[in-house]
């Protein structure tokens, strides 16, 4: 809560917790409710205060929050591996949740997930090593919007009309990666001018109305937050028209 400039926490239980995403009525996250140092998905209710594990599952992290109390986030295995997999709670906030299986995964995360049920996130091949982003939609289908490069395509964030953003392995380094319904995935760093100086790193977060926030960096080390706003522009039908620093450094996405 935060109330005249004083910040304080709604979890006086655990020794180790993070709120990860929130919505009108409730935080999401992870905590390890003071037992052991094992964190489990967790809800705090922003009215009343109370604190509950998510689900049926005992470790791990609830990511992500819709305004229709929709839950995206990663199990860890109780096998010892640490190896993760991607849930989510579709159907009350009680409810079991749902292990999401994608082909060939070694592990796999959801990150967040848009009003009308659809999710994004990553899974990495297990014989590759190769990191892929994916699309988990609200009826359960999985797609798959392509690679743009190198070992590693991830999505963090998507918008209710499908526009989603993440980060993907580039030859020079770390772009990032913007996924259009339509246009499909192609790198942000495509609709700037490349004399601006600076590399857009990762997208973190989008809105509705389709403002992008991320991280930009430029060749005397200087690391930035940016905000950009996509419009249409000619043959390509999405360009950006402002970015905005923001603060030295937007949040990242594990």
């Amino acid at each position: 809560n935060h109330s005249s400039g004083v910040t304080t926490s709604p979890d006086n239980v655990s020794d180790l917790s993070q709120i990860l995403d929130l919505n009108v009525d409730y935080f999401v996250g992870e905590a390890d409710f003071g037992i052991a140092i094992v964190p489990r998905p967790t809800l705090w209710d922003r009215a009343t205060g109370a604190m509950t594990a998510i689900g049926n599952v005992t470790r791990g992290s609830a990511n992500a929050i819709n305004n229709n109390d929709q839950v995206v986030g990663n199990v860890v295995h109780d096998d010892g591996s640490g190896v993760r997999q991607a849930f989510r709670l579709m159907n009350g906030l009680n409810g079991d949740a749902e292990l999401i299986d994608t082909p060939n995964a070694f592990e796999s995360v959801l990150w967040d997930v848009n009003d009308i049920g659809d999710s994004v996130g990553f899974y990495i091949d297990e014989n590759t090593g190769a990191r892929s982003a994916f699309i988990c939609r609200a009826d359960g289908t999985l797609e798959f919007p392509g690679a743009l490069g190198g070992s590693s395509n991830t999505l963090n964030c998507i918008n209710a009309s499908g526009l989603a953003g993440g980060q993907f392995l580039s030859a020079s380094g770390p772009h990032a990666y913007l996924f259009d319904p339509v246009l499909g995935p192609m790198d942000l760093n495509d609709l700037i001018d490349p004399a601006s100086g600076w590399t857009l790193r990762e997208i973190t977060g989008v809105t509705d109305e389709g403002y992008l926030v991320g991280y930009r960096t430029n060749a005397q080390g200087l690391t930035q937050g940016f905000i950009a706003i996509p419009v249409p522009g000619p043959g390509t039908g999405i360009g950006i028209v402002a970015f905005g620093a923001m603060a030295n450094m937007a949040r990242r996405r594990r």
